[in-house]
């Protein structure tokens, strides 16, 4: 096989995530499986917040706003206080970069100096936050799917809407009203 050694093949899928899914493909599970299952639900809760954390003001309000989510899904566990720390410090960086295109632009503008020092013209070139934004925003992404916190992720683990709630997938919001706009045009 090729591959990194111990890391080829499937990705492991958590013993509460599989219980959430409802073992879709009717599989036999192996019995350290369904015991992990079991006992995961019993130390079920937020981890405490690490010192990291609390001190940046943008990864602290997102640990706030996370965790009432991953709890109501029932998918975060003390021992979850590492992954929880990497997300939001990798969704700060997002921020962090974001903001400075937003504020200097996608392209930056830096003087061309002469031999002797002095300024000839200048040259426009991209913005390095724009490479810096890639990065945290793939990690973000990869987490945000572990815990089931996407649409599809939501839907191929089968977890339901909470009851007066509609979850509205964004293509589908897209395309209802192109749909609407295009009916109510004259012809």
């Amino acid at each position: 096989m090729s591959g990194k050694p111990g890391r080829s093949g499937r990705r492991h899928i958590d013993p509460v995530l599989n219980k959430l899914r409802g073992n879709p493909g009717k599989r036999k599970q192996t019995r350290v499986a369904i015991i992990a299952a079991a006992n995961a639900n019993v130390s079920c809760g937020a981890p405490q917040m690490p010192d990291m954390i609390a001190q940046d003001p943008i990864a602290r309000q997102e640990w706030f706003d996370i965790i009432p989510e991953l709890l109501s899904l029932g998918v975060l566990f003390p021992t979850d206080r590492m992954l929880l720390q990497m997300y939001c410090s990798h969704y700060s960086l997002w921020v962090r970069a974001k903001t400075e295109i937003e504020e200097r632009g996608a392209f930056v503008t830096d003087p061309v100096f002469d031999r002797n020092g002095k300024a000839t013209g200048s040259r426009r070139r991209r913005n390095p936050a724009v490479a810096m934004m890639k990065e945290p925003q793939k990690i973000c992404n990869s987490l945000l799917l572990e815990y089931g916190l996407t649409f599809a992720a939501r839907r191929r683990m089968g977890i339901d809407v909470p009851s007066g709630q509609k979850e509205v997938d964004p293509a589908d919001a897209y395309f209802e009203r192109k749909l609407r706009a295009t009916a109510a045009e004259p012809n």
